[in-house]
């Protein structure tokens, strides 16, 4: 589970080099400014917010349009497609989780993305804090 946890960090913090973490039965990664996720209906689609960020949703059974994603305080795991999904996000910070079986369709929509469907790299990565 460690190795989870240090995996998503990595995700938001080289939120300019799209990755797919690839599990026995789902994929992770995180949401480019725009997606189009090709899944089913009854896919279970999880949204973990990493930091403060809000989007908006197609073919979610819960749509997240309005809400204010936070790890602290609103998260949206368990959500449920309709159909096909399409998400937007105001910041690098959402993890997704979906069916490993949406891995082909998400490597092509992240390989194609417009430019400004992905994030900008950082201009400053992570820095250590002072030791003391």
């Amino acid at each position: 589970m460690d190795h989870q946890l240090a995996c998503f960090s990595v995700l938001v913090r080289y939120a300019d080099r799209p990755c797919i973490l690839i599990g026995r039965e789902e994929i992770v990664f995180l949401c480019p400014a725009r997606l189009a996720l090709a899944t089913r209906p009854g896919d279970v689609v999880s949204l973990y917010p990493l930091a403060a960020v809000e989007g908006t949703s197609t073919g979610l059974r819960w749509p997240i349009d309005g809400l204010a994603f936070h790890p602290m305080s609103a998260i949206g795991t368990s959500n449920a497609a309709e159909g096909a999904v399409t998400l937007t996000m105001s910041d690098p910070a959402m993890i997704v989780i979906a069916p490993r079986r949406c891995l082909p369709t998400l490597t092509q929509a992240l390989v194609q993305a417009s430019q400004d469907a992905r994030w900008p790299a950082r201009a400053a990565q992570y820095t250590a804090p002072p030791q003391s």
